[in-house]
């Protein structure tokens, strides 16, 4: 029985990992929600972070070799088998929506492709991690990211139905990672804002910095000078 239990979920964990492989989402989640309700995960124990890490030694291994098809294959396994870590999910999304999209060079099929399993993932994870501050930031900073650049932005904008750089600051927001992050989260979301034309609330959050860092009061001051003049510009 208990070689038994190990060989049951690894069993079940590679059929998640294989519907996320292949890019379904849903059966995805029913077999990491069957899993958590047969409380197999919890049996497992110590062994599933052992196997976890196996396997990231085999992703940093195929990252060395520029082999991001392969590090999407591991990464996805590691996601079902610990799919409350997000970690794996943060790991995967990037691999996708910026390894091997920029291997896409200018196929903008192959771009579309990437980006948008990168942004299905980050929402796959969300859905098992609703509340993960990290999960939200990187989807927002996909997206912040991405809409640099003129022909992404059309591809994004279909895949949200939403203006890009509205749906990054919405998510800055909600990723709390002006009052948790570092300095460098902490600007980029203050960059979202500043990008949608929330310059009322990026000025405000500018003041809010100035608290936690002390040491950027100079760089704020002149952020808000910034956004001042910006929101003025845009109400004449």
């Amino acid at each position: 029985m208990k070689i038994f239990i190990p060989f049951l979920l690894i069993c079940l964990s590679s059929l998640a990992g294989k519907a996320l492989f292949e890019n379904r989402p849903e059966s995805a989640v029913a077999y990491v929600v069957e899993l958590e309700a047969l409380g197999i995960h919890r049996v497992l124990g110590p062994m599933k972070s052992f196997l976890a890490d196996l396997a990231w030694v085999e992703v940093f291994r195929h990252h060395r070799s520029y082999q991001y098809e392969l590090v999407d294959e591991k990464t996805r396994w590691i996601c079902a088998l610990q799919p409350h870590v997000v970690k794996g999910w943060d790991y995967l999304s990037w691999n996708l929506s910026f390894n091997l999209f920029a291997e896409a060079g200018e196929n903008l099929k192959k771009k579309e492709k990437w980006l948008r399993r990168g942004i299905e993932q980050l929402d796959l994870g969300l859905s098992l991690n609703p509340d993960s501050s990290r999960l939200l930031y990187s989807k927002a900073v996909t997206f912040f990211i991405r809409s640099k650049d003129p022909q992404v932005f059309s591809i994004l904008r279909s895949i949200c139905r939403e203006d890009p750089h509205a749906v990054a600051a919405n998510l800055g927001v909600r990723s709390r990672m002006l009052e948790l992050g570092s300095w460098p989260e902490s600007t980029m979301v203050i960059g979202m804002l500043q990008k949608a034309g929330r310059y009322q609330q990026a000025i405000a959050a500018c003041i809010e910095l100035e608290n936690r860092f002390p040491n950027q009061k100079r760089t704020l001051e002149n952020l808000i000078k910034l956004f001042t003049k910006e929101k003025n510009a845009g109400s004449q």
